[in-house]
């Protein structure tokens, strides 16, 4: 072997040496590069389990916040019907007084508010006639004339020049409504 075989073959001993060298690195950098990236799809899977997570726990913090809203919604629902029920109730109860305790009222709410020569009209189911009425305290001081036929329950409209004066029952208790309803809530819920 001549002097420049000795030199090719070294030349190619040091490059298969460096060859190897270089896979050597390159496959260690691959298993770095390898190793780095899956970390790091796991991190990345991590996170985003926890952010699914955190998700799925605020969708149930409104899913529970929004059944208990509408658990409190039907609550009050029922609530305002059994207030509703009472005022029902009230109102069916003022139409079916009595025909004394019925005059009573009407002749109460006359002396209140009726003025002097007005008309008065009286629901077509009361139980008064136009004698009771002629009986009635404020229709003799008032002077007040009566019509009958009117399209409400109970109780009375007074027809004046300026305006109607409305007392139905159900403008009364409509009226009371708001007043009251606390009152009635407080004695049936408790």
């Amino acid at each position: 072997m001549n002097g420049q075989d000795k030199i090719i073959e070294q030349i190619l001993l040091d490059a298969s040496t460096y060859a190897n060298q270089l896979q050597e690195r390159a496959e260690g950098e691959f298993t770095d590069l390898c190793d780095a990236a899956t970390k790091r799809a796991e991190d990345l899977v991590c996170e985003e389990a926890k952010k699914q997570e955190k998700e799925r726990q605020d969708q149930l913090a409104r899913t529970k916040v929004l059944a208990t809203l509408d658990g409190k919604k039907q609550i009050l629902s029922a609530k305002k019907r059994a207030i509703d029920d009472v005022f029902s109730r009230a109102l069916e109860m003022l139409n079916n007084l009595d025909k004394p305790a019925y005059m009573a009222i009407i002749d109460r709410l006359l002396n209140e508010h009726a003025p002097q020569n007005a008309t008065v009209l009286l629901a077509k189911n009361t139980p008064l006639t136009k004698g009771d009425f002629d009986a009635l305290s404020a229709a003799k001081a008032k002077s007040l004339s009566v019509e009958f036929g009117g399209s409400f329950s109970g109780g009375a409209v007074i027809k004046t020049q300026e305006a109607d004066i409305n007392l139905s029952f159900e403008a009364i208790l409509q009226e009371k409504y708001d007043a009251l309803s606390p009152i009635v809530a407080e004695k049936l819920f408790g």
